[in-house]
């Protein structure tokens, strides 16, 4: 399932390992990750992978095309969601949470960019992004701007080089992410 070599955040993707030091996190692995909530990762909370998420994740990113391997992971980022908030209490994180900075049972758009970049760098390191790498996360301005730019987590197909945005923010956690391209998800500024 997952390649049994850790990675070393020297090995990792450079701008992502950027993101995760402007937050002075560490980069993911495949045992650990520490996700953020209450707006900017105020909060911080480490959650153990094991075994059986592993196997979880790994049947869900299966996909044979690189579509396949896209919707997949948007199931896992769903998953995600539900397995990190029964140890974060952000199961019922809402949908384009705004005004509720502090509050540890939501997400901000920085959080959510950084557990959904958190949970593709653990796919990726443990060899199940066959299609895709991780690329850094972009930002884009909302209009109107209220509370600054709004960012989400990155994919690249590796065959076209296509971007793809990953963007849970969107959603109620437990809910799929948007997945589309990257100059659409800017667009929509």
């Amino acid at each position: 399932m997952f390649s049994a070599a850790p990675v070393r955040a020297a090995e990792a993707n450079l701008a992502v390992a950027v993101w995760f030091e402007g937050l002075s996190l560490p980069v993911p692995n495949r045992l650990n990750v520490i996700v953020c909530h209450g707006f900017g990762c105020l909060h911080r909370t480490q959650v153990a992978l094991n075994e059986v998420d592993r196997v979880t994740l790994a049947n869900m990113v299966r996909g044979a095309t690189p579509e396949a391997e896209r919707r997949g992971v948007a199931r896992a980022v769903a998953w995600f969601d539900k397995r990190v908030g029964r140890q974060t209490g952000t199961s019922r994180a809402k949908a384009y949470a705004r005004g509720l900075s502090g509050d540890s049972t939501q997400f901000d758009c920085v959080d959510r960019t950084t557990n959904t970049t958190s949970l593709l760098v653990v796919l990726e390191q443990g060899g199940l992004l066959h299609h895709h790498r991780v690329d850094q996360p972009t930002s884009r301005s909302i209009v109107p701007m209220l509370t600054g730019p709004h960012s989400t987590a990155v994919l690249t197909e590796k065959a076209k080089g296509a971007k793809w945005a990953i963007d849970p923010w969107p959603h109620n956690s437990g809910e799929l992410p948007d997945v589309m391209p990257l100059e659409r998800w800017v667009a929509k500024s």
